[in-house]
Formats: structure tokens, C-alpha cells, sequence
């Protein structure tokens, strides 16, 4: 499963937003050409009255009038230069973009037309073709500010840094205190991993436009990515201050008050973004994501609110599917496999996944990846050599992928992220591959009927323990998940409660995942066991260690039974490992990465199990390693075997020291058994489309390759 920081971890190509277009010069008068359209136009007065209208935020009349004067005389380029900015500035960007096409054709030397025709398709995600509109504005004016912003914005959503920063810093020399390009300036500076230089240019925009709401929310964005929740919050309130229909400043606000654990206001915040914008799918999933870790919200409630995804957003896509495509019901020809996430980078998906990609019989299976990130790494480049087409997708939209997805003759079509950070559920609701299924990177449904089954095993999701909680059907793997350890991995020291005199617990899990009831739970642990200290890693922002350590104190832990430790690279996060005996796992939402990681640094994890998904996941693990008395039951039997290992320090020391060769022999470790059984799951699942069946739950039968 994946090990985020939060669901803030949508890239900041999608958080990081910018200043809305600027369509007229900066004192907001009409530009030379404009005035003289106007003043030797023979449609003088309805071209000022229209102006008038644009000026008077009156976008809807102003359309209409000019629709009029296009039908009057439809070679006048003006007109439908006119009706394109009123569709512009009310956001209905497909409607804008045949009347500026069509203006484009008959003003073919408008610089301003074609500023505006770039901003259309780059709100389309038509980025390409955005590109090539502004470079011929600029062409023909190459003082045109707005333009050189708006090319700098479109050069960084294409990942293109350098030529943004460039654009950015044309639009910089003409216009110094243009805020829209130092927030892109710190766009490239965040990517680049320059984030002090990001959080200095974004500054240095809310300088130049103290209202800028963007601005306060690209900020708020930096602070959330680095842990700086109070600050980040607050970020977010300024922005909303300013713009209260905000509605991603009102998404990043649940997102960071669920990071804090602050799930009632969370959801306030959640529930505005989605009023004010119904059709943001974005949006619904953050919600999906954060409600999956409140842990007062019931599996049957989680699971009809996933459902409520699909039903909102899969008619209208299913009425403009495009037409399938006619694949050969050969039942065992080589599969077209494809595979999207946006964490094909230094990422636990990715440490899944590369493990199972090496075993595949590339016989039976050709591996298409479409990665959903512009971020591009050393584990990236180890996961491009194992498949056999790789195709970056973060610039094509839902509609685009699924028609490239549809065109390469992909057969079965795999989710990696589920309602995670840069999901393309969507494109898996156009239906593009006719076998469709969810796998790894996130562990409730994702709510599609179009998603035909759920990769899981046998322990995690037994028969008829959790089928009624997906609209998938369920596909069991003798084992779901490949354990890849680091191969520079600290080795296992020896028990450290043996030589400090008292036992250490820990918790490595996001805080988000700390609620009410777990602290509560581990404050039972602590006081049973008085002299035990509890490390809580992952707690970067000072002011919320001093929040978790007043709520403990509600229950009877005192400060001294706590250490924080702030977030921190794989390596000291491993080391780390070495003064602890015993990691809690939290509950509903319980630990994937971060319990395999324990085991293998030779710490046991103790795990509540439940009757949700995620809640099962940790539990699954310690039953493949053999470790099933450490599942609890209930509460009490969780502060139970707490105790009792506490007390047992010498067997304590001797499942530590054997740990890591249990979990090396386990079926988590065994890939080449994962991608087995991952082959015979997608062969059952093909078998069944080319007979025409439907989907239905099944146990991938255990097979090997001489």
C-alpha cells in the first residue's frame, strides 16, 4: 500500500495553480488594435457596448450580443473573437474554442486572438497546441505580457522548466510586478526541488498582489508538501478570505486538516468543494481518500460513497465512449497489459511493482506503462527497462488516454492508484481496455462499474468476507503484494529494551491516521506498561507534536512517554528502527509499507484487525509470515498481547533476530510467486471475456513455469 505523506501528494502540476488569465493590458484600457476595430468598424457600437459588457463582468450578455452580430455577418473575425473571451471568462472553455478558431482564421495576424486560443486548449489540456498558439502571439507581439505568462504556465505543465522560467522571466522584464510569473517561477523552483527558492517566489508574488488567492494557495501547497500544516492552513484561510468559492483552496484545506487529524472540520471543507463543483473528480476523491482513514465513518458508509463515485461520473462518460475496439477472443494469445499510475517513481508502489515486472513471462504477458508523473527517477529508469512500451500521459486528458489506450490494443487495464494522487480514474470510466482491473495502490474500491476486478489474496479478503464492499468482483492472488527490501538496508540489532531497561513502541504512520481511538487504544498500552515510551515518527511541524501530545495527556500520558521524530529518508527511517521493540499499527486505515519495513528491521508489528479493507491490510501481511499472534481481535486483546510481550523480553529478543529470515522465506518475498499468480489471474480473467462472461470473484489457481 502506498506510504504518503498525505493526499496532498497530488503533484503541484496539478495543486500549484495560477492567476486567471489576463485578457486586457494591466490599467485594463483597450489595447491600439482594439481601439481601432472600434473606430473603423462598421459594428462601432455594438463592438463598445460589448467591451462595456466584459468590463462590467456581464460575460453571459456580452456573448450573446456578439453570437448575434457572428450570425449577422459571420467574416467578421472580431465577432467571434468576442464570443470566444465571454465563453472564456465563464469558464465553459469547450464552447470557447470554435469561435476563436474561427476568429483565428480570419484575424490571422491578432496577436491577441491567438493569446486567447492558447488559453482555451491549454484549459483542455491541449498543451501542444497551446504551446504553438502563444509562440505565434508572441511572434507577432512580442511585448504582450499576459501572453509570455500564459506560455510560461503552459511550458511548466509540460514539464518543460527551462523553458518556463524563461517565459516567466520575459513577462518579468516587462512587467516587474506581474505577480502570475514569480508563482510560476516557484512552480519550477518546486519542482526542481528548490524549495526555498519556490517559497521565496511565491512570496514575492503575494508582494506585487497581496490579493492574489492563488498565490496564498501555491504557498499553502509548499508548506503542506514539506509538513508545515499550521502554516499551510493558514495559507489556505487567506486564500479562502479572499475567494471564499475557492474550490481547490477549499479541497486543500480538508486535505491538510485531515492530515492533522482534524476529520469533522475536514469534512466541512470537503463537502463546500464539492457543492460549489459537483463535477470535480478531483475533489470527490480527496473526500474518498480522507474518509477512508475516519474512523467514525462505517465500512458499509465508506463503501456507498465510493459507489456515489461512480454513479456521478460514469453516465455522462459513458455516452461519448468512444468505440471499442475489435480484439481478437483469442483465449491464449500474449496479453496487452497496461498499467497507469503516477508513482512510477521513487515511490512503495513502485517498489511493489518493479519486483513482480522482473518476474512476468513477457511470453505471456507485453507490459505497457503509462506514467501519470513527470517526475522521473533512478527507480524510473530501472521500471522503463523491465516493460515493453512506456508512454508519458500527465499532458493528455481522460478522453485523449483512453483513445491512445483503445488505438495500442491494450487488453487488460490495471489501476495502480486508485483515489490516490494523480489517479486517472476517469479514463478507466471511458471503458478503454475490455478487462479492467484495480490493483496495489489503494485498498477500498474505486466505486466504477467499469473497474471489472479487484486484485487481492486470500488473507487479506477471504471469501465472502469483503466482496460486498466493492463494485468490483475480487481476484485472489496466493499473494497480492511483493516485498522488494532495500538492498542497503541497516542490519538487525539486538533488542534495545535489553540493554535501556524499558520497552519502546512506535508508530511510523501518517498523522491523518492517528485519530481519537487510536490514541486512546495506545494510551491504554502506555499506562499498562508505565515505564514504556512510545516514538512517533513522520511529525515534522512542531505545533502538531505539541496537539498530539495534549491529547494523549486527555488521557492520562504525560509528555515524557513521547518522542517525535520528524519525516526522514529511507535510510535514517530504517535506522530509526534500532531503538524501537514494538511498532502499534493504527486502525481503520493500518499500515502496508511501513509494516513491511518494521519486519524487515526485525520489529514486530502489532495490528488491530477490522471490517474494512484497509483495515485488514496489516493483518494480511502478518498472516503470510506466519505472525498471527500478533492480530488482535479486539481492544482489549490488543493492550493483552502488548503486555504480555513486554514482559517477555528474552523471547522478544529471539523473534527479532529471526525476523528478518521469516519474512525473507515468506510468500511476501517471493516475486516470482506474485507475478505467477498475477498471470494466472489476468489469463482467468481473459478466459472469461473472450467466452463472453461476466466478472466474477475467483482464486487465481497456483501455477508454475518449467
Amino acid at each position: 500500500m502506498k506510504r504518503k505523506s498525505s493526499r496532498k501528494a497530488k503533484s503541484s502540476k496539478q495543486r500549484a495553480t495560477r492567476e486567471p488569465p489576463r485578457l486586457l493590458p494591466v490599467d485594463g484600457k483597450l489595447s491600439g488594435a482594439q481601439e481601432a476595430i472600434v473606430e473603423h468598424s462598421q459594428h462601432t457600437s455594438e463592438i463598445s457596448e460589448m467591451w462595456g459588457l466584459f468590463h462590467a463582468g456581464r460575460y453571459a450578455e456580452m456573448g450573446k450580443q456578439a453570437q448575434q452580430l457572428a450570425e449577422q455577418d459571420p467574416q467578421y473575425g472580431d465577432a467571434w473573437r468576442l464570443l470566444g473571451i465571454a465563453w472564456l471568462m465563464l469558464g465553459n472553455y469547450a464552447e470557447a474554442l470554435t469561435p476563436l478558431r474561427h476568429a483565428s482564421e480570419l484575424l490571422t495576424d491578432h496577436a491577441e486572438v491567438w493569446d486567447h486560443l492558447g488559453l482555451t486548449c491549454h484549459h483542455l489540456g491541449e498543451f501542444t497546441t497551446a504551446a504553438a498558439c502563444y509562440e505565434r502571439c508572441l511572434t507577432l507581439d512580442p511585448h504582450r505580457v499576459p501572453a509570455w505568462n500564459n506560455a510560461a504556465d503552459n511550458a511548466w505543465r509540460m514539464s518543460l522548466l527551462e523553458k518556463s522560467e524563461y517565459y516567466a522571466r520575459q513577462a518579468l522584464a516587462l512587467q516587474p510586478d506581474y505577480a502570475g510569473p514569480h508563482v510560476i517561477l516557484g512552480n519550477v523552483f518546486r519542482d526542481r526541488g528548490q524549495l526555498d527558492q519556490a517559497e521565496t517566489a511565491y512570496r514575492q508574488a503575494l508582494q506585487c498582489n497581496p490579493s492574489f488567492a492563488r498565490a496564498h494557495y501555491n504557498l499553502g501547497s509548499l508548506f503542506q508538501e514539506c509538513g508545515r500544516y499550521y502554516e499551510a492552513l493558514n495559507s489556505y484561510r487567506q486564500a479562502l478570505t479572499i475567494q471564499p468559492d475557492f474550490v481547490e483552496a477549499h479541497c486543500a484545506c480538508g486535505t491538510v486538516l485531515k492530515d492533522m487529524g482534524h476529520f469533522t472540520e475536514a469534512m466541512h471543507h470537503y463537502q463546500t468543494a464539492l457543492m460549489l463543483n459537483p463535477q470535480l473528480a478531483e475533489t470527490y476523491s480527496h473526500w474518498l481518500f480522507a474518509l477512508s482513514h475516519d474512523e467514525n465513518a462505517d465500512p458499509a458508509q465508506v463503501f456507498a460513497a465510493h459507489a456515489a463515485f461512480g454513479q456521478r461520473f460514469e453516465p455522462s462518460l459513458r455516452a461519448i465512449r468512444g468505440p471499442a475496439r475489435d480484439h481478437s477472443r483469442d483465449p491464449d494469445k500474449r496479453l496487452n497489459v497496461g498499467f497507469i499510475s503516477g508513482d512510477l517513481c521513487r515511490h512503495a508502489v513502485a517498489s511493489f511493482v518493479e519486483p513482480v515486472w522482473q518476474e512476468l513471462d513477457r511470453r505471456q504477458v507485453a507490459i505497457i506503462a503509462y506514467s501519470n508523473h513527470h517526475l522521473e527517477d533512478d527507480q524510473t529508469a530501472r521500471l522503463k527497462s523491465l516493460v515493453d512500451t512506456w508512454t508519458p500521459v500527465f499532458n493528455l486528458s481522460d478522453a485523449a488516454l483512453a483513445e491512445r489506450i483503445r488505438a495500442e490494443g491494450i487488453d487488460i487495464l490495471i489501476d495502480l492508484s486508485g483515489h490516490t494522487s494523480r489517479d486517472r480514474l476517469l479514463t478507466f470510466a471511458h471503458k478503454p481496455a475490455p478487462v479492467q482491473a484495480s490493483w496495489i495502490g489503494y485498498p477500498n474500491t474505486t466505486g466504477l462499474t467499469t473497474m471489472d476486478y479487484y486484485l487481492t489474496d486470500r488473507f487479506w479478503a477471504p471469501p465472502g468476507v469483503l466482496d460486498a464492499l466493492f463494485t468490483e468482483r475480487l481476484a485472489r492472488l496466493p499473494c497480492v503484494f511483493a516485498f522488494q527490501p532495500a538492498l542497503d538496508a541497516p542490519p538487525v540489532n539486538p533488542l534495545p529494551a535489553l540493554t535501556r531497561g524499558h520497552i519502546t513502541f512506535a508508530s511510523f504512520h501518517r498523522p491523518c491516521k492517528l485519530g481519537e481511538r487510536v490514541i486512546a487504544l495506545w494510551s491504554q498500552v502506555l499506562k499498562a506498561i508505565p515505564k514504556a515510551i512510545l516514538l512517533i515518527g513522520a511529525m515534522n511541524d512542531t505545533m502538531l507534536r505539541d496537539s498530539f501530545a495534549t491529547r494523549f495527556l486527555r488521557y492520562g500520558v504525560s509528555a515524557k512517554q513521547l518522542v517525535f521524530y520528524p519525516q526522514m529518508g529511507l535510510q535514517d527511517y530504517l535506522a530509526l528502527h534500532h531503538q524501537v521493540d514494538i511498532v502499534l499499527d493504527a486502525f481503520p486505515f493500518s499500515g502496508g509499507a511501513i509494516t513491511y519495513h518494521a519486519l524487515w528491521m526485525g520489529v514486530p508489528v502489532l495490528t488491530l484487525t477490522g471490517p474494512s479493507p484497509p483495515h485488514r491490510h496489516c493483518a494480511a501481511i502478518l498472516q503470510h509470515i506466519g505472525l498471527n499472534d500478533w492480530i488482535a481481535g479486539s481492544e482489549e486483546a490488543y493492550v493483552d498481547v502488548a503486555r504480555q510481550w513486554a514482559a517477555n523480553l528474552p523471547h522478544l529478543a529471539m523473534l527479532r533476530a529471526s525476523l528478518r529470515a521469516q519474512i525473507e522465506h515468506s510468500e511476501v518475498c517471493r516475486s516470482e510467486n506474485v507475478a505467477r499468480g498475477l498471470e494466472q489471474a489476468l489469463r482467468q480473467m481473459w478466459q472469461r471475456w473472450c467466452a463472453g462472461l461476466p466478472p466474477e470473484s475467483f482464486e487465481a489457481r497456483r501455477v508454475s513455469h518449467s
